[in-house]
């Protein structure tokens, strides 16, 4: 299975062997010792020849790509099997109560960066689409799975590891705000990631 954008490498599976792709070194360096082999390298010129790979798998990471299309053409070009895309619907994005209420800019600078999934249908013909939700109590870091947890949009480590602040230009303060932080209980817009998955031997799947 090929990474691509893989960064630190947090959403490789551990019961197949991965084969990383990331451009960047900053991400490189935080990898752990017994993370997947890691070629440093873009999506746009993948060091591999045609068909190298079964599947291929692009976990948010669209919205740092150089050429969407030059990206998943060289995809389709060097995977056999299947390339599933985790991405984020950018029109639930806008119904986020932070991004709605406190945040509107990110639509216009972060959010910008992320295909339409009408633009990812026409460029992966045949792709299936699936809407996954996220929980109130999601594990992971991204920004819209801390919906529900306002307190955390506070944690300067936490912007720092996450890429909309690095692009928005508001400086949050780290004390709590009654008029920023809103309880878990006010935080009720939900939030929706999108998964594109293409089967090249019979469809394209987007979840």
């Amino acid at each position: 299975m090929l990474n691509v954008g893989a960064g630190a490498g947090s959403y490789e599976p551990p019961d197949r062997w991965v084969l990383a792709v990331e451009p960047s070194e900053v991400m490189i360096d935080q990898r752990l010792p017994n993370a997947a082999p890691v070629l440093k390298a873009t999506v746009e010129q993948l060091p591999l020849a045609d068909q190298t790979v079964d599947a291929a798998m692009a976990i948010l990471t669209l919205h740092h790509w150089e050429n969407i299309e030059a990206g998943l053409l060289e995809l389709v070009r060097v995977v056999r099997d299947r390339i599933v895309i985790l991405t984020m619907d950018t029109e639930k994005l806008a119904e986020l109560w932070i991004v709605r209420d406190y945040l509107p800019e990110l639509l216009g600078q972060h959010a910008a960066r992320f295909p339409s999934i009408g633009r990812l249908r026409q460029l992966l013909p045949g792709t299936n689409v699936e809407v996954l939700s996220v929980p109130r109590d999601c594990q992971d870091g991204f920004m819209a799975a801390l919906w529900a947890r306002p307190d955390a949009y506070l944690d300067p480590a936490i912007r720092a590891a996450t890429s909309p602040w690095q692009t928005s230009r508001r400086r949050l303060s780290s004390a709590p705000s009654a008029s920023y932080a809103k309880t878990s209980t006010q935080a009720n817009g939900n939030a929706a990631t999108t998964t594109c998955s293409r089967d090249k031997r019979l469809t394209s799947d987007c979840v």
